[in-house]
């Protein structure tokens, strides 16, 4: 056998997520995603968007009354 068969496998990171906070009223965005203003809040790793979201609300110290205007976007 050659030696790069017997190789470990290479260790794969979480993909990257982008963080991002809506903007406005809750009426005025609700469902939208594309053209709707957002703040960029950061970058997280994470498994899946879930995971992403409740990644950045400790490594950024999300406020309470901003939690439902999350969304995550895949880097």
């Amino acid at each position: 056998m050659r030696e790069s068969a017997m190789c470990k496998p290479a260790r794969r990171e979480p993909p990257a997520w982008e963080i991002y906070r809506r903007k406005g009223a809750p009426a005025a965005g609700f469902g939208r995603h594309k053209g709707s203003p957002a703040a960029f809040v950061g970058v997280v790793y994470a498994e899946d968007e879930e995971g992403a979201i409740a990644a950045a609300i400790e490594e950024h110290k999300v406020r309470q009354a901003d939690l439902w205007r999350l969304f995550a976007r895949r880097r």
